[in-house]
Parts: C-alpha cells; structure tokens; sequence
C-alpha cells in the first residue's frame, strides 16, 4: 500500500474534508444500484428482515438494527430509487448535514493495518496531510427512540421457505454470560 499511501490518503482527506452530494446523476445511479442489489438479495435475506422486524421493539439497538438494515431501510431506498426526481433535494440537505455532523469531528481514530516499517512512514509524513484535517467538536450520539411492540405479522415472499422470527429480551451485552449466549445463538441459527 505504501507505493500508492499518498494517492489514497489524499482522496481520504478530500472524502472527509468536501464531500460532494450534488451530483443528483450519480446520486440517482447509486441509490438504484443498491436498490436493485437490496431486490434481488432480498429472498436470500428474509430470515434477516424477519428478525431485524422481530428485534425493533426489543431495545434501542434492535430499533437503529431495523432502521439500517431492515425492512425499514428497505422501503426507505425504494422510496428514494422510484421517486428520486421528487425526493432528491431532501436527500442531499439530509447527506449534507450528516456530513457536518460526523466528519472531522475531534477524537476520530485512523485505523490501519500495516506494519511497523509502514507506519513509521506514514508518522514522518504526517500520514500524507491527514494529520491536517481541521477538528470540530461534536455532540455524543443518544438513543432515545420510542420502542413499540411488534405486532405478529405474515408476510408474502416468492420463496419456497418459511421464515419465522421470534426474539426475546435477554441480558445486555455487558452482562459476563453475554458471550456464550452469543455463541449458542450463531450455533443454533438456522436450526429448528
């Protein structure tokens, strides 16, 4: 990666520093893409959709999980890619504020992974300008949305396979038998 360290942290530099969200061509072109890849994925991820639905009334993690990775955030992209034209200047104020909320904001880490020699050379540059990436302070993230209970539901797929869902509330993560909980829960997925 060395060879080409100052190309790539130059555009991470210019990723954080100016994002572009008004290029409404490319925006529409990449909202579609990912809409046709949420589509065609989406018989293969049902049991995902179906416990994503299941957990969003659990507990605040269980909501924001629904909201970026479920059913919720499915509908959402399809909003956005069927009516682009109409909802596409609410989507670039949206990426725009997001961006002035979570880019140079103080106390960002880089994560590399190289080795040792590597990292020298990237300290003696500064990491190519990286180091020079103006600070802003920022406001820590709260959880506070409404949870509401998942009403028991059926949902019509094109797939031979039935998905059924339940999740229960259990002990948080922070809790000394979190970690085997988690690992009976990856043994037994898919298993009835």
């Amino acid at each position: 990666m060395y060879h080409k360290a100052d190309k790539f942290f130059g555009l991470l530099f210019d990723m954080v520093t100016n994002p572009n969200f008004t290029d409404r061509t490319r925006l529409k072109e990449l909202i579609l893409k990912h809409y046709t890849n949420l589509q065609s994925g989406f018989v293969s991820g049902s049991l995902k959709y179906a416990m994503n639905l299941a957990a969003s009334g659990v507990n605040q993690a269980g909501f924001v999980n629904n909201a970026w990775y479920g059913l919720d955030y499915l509908y959402q992209i399809k909003k956005l890619a069927t009516d682009f034209d109409n909802q596409s200047d609410k989507l670039i104020q949206d990426l725009q504020r997001m961006a002035s909320l979570l880019l140079c904001t103080r106390g960002a880490n880089l994560v590399l992974g190289c080795d040792q020699t590597e990292l020298v050379k990237y300290l003696e540059t500064g990491f190519y300008g990286l180091q020079d990436i103006p600070q802003r302070a920022f406001t820590p993230w709260k959880s506070n949305f409404p949870l509401h209970t998942t009403a028991n539901q059926g949902r019509i797929i094109a797939s031979q396979v039935a998905f059924t869902s339940r999740v229960c509330k259990t002990i948080s993560y922070s809790h000394p038998d979190s970690a085997a909980l988690s690992l009976a829960a990856f043994l037994f997925d898919n298993v009835v």
